[in-house]
């Protein structure tokens, strides 16, 4: 009898640690997206190495409303894929890749019709590099760099793109300092989790 309960303790102890393990995971996994904005973890190819890129986006749902986009993070597939470019280029050539996915699920008008669509485009200007997965996430959530675009499609020449101009949200400049190697986020020491913060060129730079 004894040993029939401690069987169905092992058992239940067993379920419920499994539960709060998948529970962590499926925590672990929920993007920082405020609400009313979609997450979506896309895969792009940049300078050669595939990147897991992790963004926020928001559909305007009437035209006097402004569609947005955040990349929150990305981070190589392959860590020994060799890369040659600064991880600011890196950075700017993936949001013009989220831009493009952006444009196939939130469609703008065509150029002839007004009011034009409107996107703003919010990029983090200071980032630190993760141990665990070489990820790179934004650090300072109140600096950000803030690009409103108008932007229609045209059957000759595919999508056209205004840019209104930029600004800091809020005012809020970054605190972080620019890294000692220039356009480029340090690597983490073994012994720590992350690294320090540092900033990275905006469009408001």
């Amino acid at each position: 009898m004894t040993k029939t309960i401690s069987q169905k303790i092992t058992l239940i102890a067993i379920i419920l640690i499994s539960l709060f393990g998948m529970n962590l995971e499926e925590s672990k996994a929920q993007p920082p997206c405020a609400t009313g904005y979609t997450s979506a973890v896309l895969v792009f190819t940049s300078f050669g190495c595939e990147y897991e890129v992790r963004i926020c986006y928001k559909c305007a749902i009437q035209s006097h409303q402004t569609s947005e986009l955040y990349i929150y993070s990305y981070r190589p597939i392959n860590p020994l894929c060799t890369q040659t470019k600064t991880d600011e280029e890196i950075l700017e050539n993936l949001t013009n890749k989220g831009i493009e996915f952006f444009l196939t699920n939130c469609v703008p008008k065509p150029c002839d019709q007004l009011p034009k669509y409107r996107v703003m485009v919010n990029q983090y200007a200071c980032w630190k590099r993760l141990f665990i997965d070489k990820s790179i996430v934004p650090c300072e959530t109140n600096a950000i760099c803030q690009t409103l675009y108008e932007i229609c499609y045209d059957d000759n020449t595919g999508y056209v793109t205004t840019n209104l101009g930029s600004n800091w949200q809020f005012g809020s400049t970054p605190n972080c300092n620019w890294p000692i190697i220039p356009g480029r986020v340090p690597f983490p020491n073994p012994n720590e989790p992350e690294t320090v913060c540092v900033r990275l060129k905006t469009d408001c730079d």
